[in-house]
């Protein structure tokens, strides 16, 4: 079933509504104050899909059929909701992705009044996550997590814009954009990422069952579980709409060109981020680390640093001959310097200083090589083995270390 023309003035009053009711969500354009405590800014038009791609002019009828999905499908700012959440089953409501389609289909021609807000209760973990990150986050990524917080002009790097839907440091295949665990959240949430201003929030009891040893010193009563649940519903909800953007692009702009268009967008990004999948993509060795006796570690090293100047490796090419990031790729202008997937400058890591962003365990070091890193840096699994990954974890260790690699 396809609408033959869009109703102009019908969208001016869903415009005007959706305002006043906090049904809006931003994804690529600039998040700025709350219009109101609880409401999302409007799809920006041109939209930018990505920095590689030309942005996509997106019609006010447009703007008003994503803004009422999305708050179908995640609920307003202060009262978000994460479909399909197991932990909290029944406290997050059920979504159909095809009443979603047929409720604001109708609405759009005219033909049915404006959907009703999902029942959701306050008890959610995913509502104390967006208290806490209101509290404790929104100076750094902003109010809708768009990484533009007051202090984001001063840090280097830029605060992690979430509504992409990336994330650089994942347990999973990055090179297939695999999203990441519920783990991995909590994990980057917990330790922080050295080198950088973000800082850990982590118990000072630790977490043990994902690798937080005891002594981090976060704000007393912040719940990293909960603030990991919120990251993912904004990050959801900004991949979800990049797809009804896409959609848009590709259907002259009617969403309800095709009975399939909504209903494929918000399943596939429920199914993407289904922590059972998640979980099932977790990269994990085949082959055992070097035994930790000073001989095979010695021997580890000397492999490793002959791999790390190899072509296949290519790791001289940007971290340079003695692992500083001063490979060639570092003295390019800033201009002529590649992008990262967040549009900014890809600054090669100085492995020396013993500060790895994605965690300093070697099963991190081991993934970073393995899978590579979102946006960043590229994969090895298709071109080394698992082997020379671990003589590579060792040698980038003994870059750092005085003695040996740690155990």
């Amino acid at each position: 079933m396809k609408i033959g023309s869009w109703v102009p003035v019908g969208a001016l009053i869903v415009q005007a509504l959706l305002l006043g009711t906090s049904a809006l969500l931003s994804g690529c354009g600039e998040a700025g104050a709350a219009t109101s405590e609880d409401s999302y800014p409007l799809t920006p038009s041109p939209y930018r899909l990505s920095n590689k791609e030309p942005s996509v002019p997106v019609t006010p009828q447009g703007q008003t059929a994503i803004a009422g999905i999305l708050r179908s499908c995640f609920g307003e700012p202060e009262r978000p909701f994460l479909p399909g959440l197991q932990a909290a089953d029944n406290l997050n409501p059920k979504i159909k992705p095809d009443d979603i389609r047929d409720g604001w289909r109708g609405f759009i021609s005219g033909k049915s009044s404006m959907p009703g807000s999902p029942q959701r209760s306050d008890g959610n973990p995913v509502v104390r996550g967006r208290q806490l990150f209101r509290q404790h986050c929104v100076h750094c990524h902003g109010y809708y997590g768009g990484g533009d917080g007051p202090t984001a002009n001063f840090l280097m790097p830029k605060p992690r814009d979430f509504r992409r839907g990336l994330f650089k440091f994942v347990s999973t295949d990055a090179k297939n954009y695999n999203r990441p665990t519920h783990d991995d959240l909590r994990r980057t949430i917990a330790q922080g990422i050295p080198g950088t201003m973000m800082p850990a929030f982590g118990p000072r009891e630790g977490i043990p069952e994902i690798g937080i040893v005891a002594g981090f010193a976060g704000p007393e009563g912040f719940d990293v579980d909960a603030v990991a649940w919120y990251v993912q519903v904004v990050a959801m909800r900004g991949e979800l709409e990049k797809k009804l953007v896409e959609a848009l692009k590709q259907n002259n702009n009617d969403l309800f060109a095709d009975d399939d268009l909504v209903p494929n967008a918000i399943d596939g990004v429920l199914s993407a981020w289904d922590g059972k999948r998640t979980v099932g993509q977790i990269v994990k060795p085949t082959a055992p680390r070097p035994p930790r006796t000073a001989k095979a570690i010695e021997e580890s090293v000397k492999k490793g640093e002959q791999l790390y100047r190899t072509k296949e490796a290519q790791c001289v090419t940007c971290h340079g001959k003695t692992g500083k990031g001063d490979g060639e790729s570092a003295f390019k202008d800033e201009s002529k310097r590649d992008k990262d997937d967040w549009g900014e400058p890809i600054r090669p890591a100085n492995l020396t200083l013993g500060v790895y962003r994605g965690g300093r365990r070697p099963i991190d070091l081991f993934r970073r090589v393995k899978s590579g890193v979102e946006g960043v840096m590229p994969g090895f699994g298709g071109t080394l083995t698992d082997d020379q990954i671990w003589n590579l974890v060792d040698y980038v260790q003994s870059l750092a270390l005085e003695s040996k690699p740690e155990k």
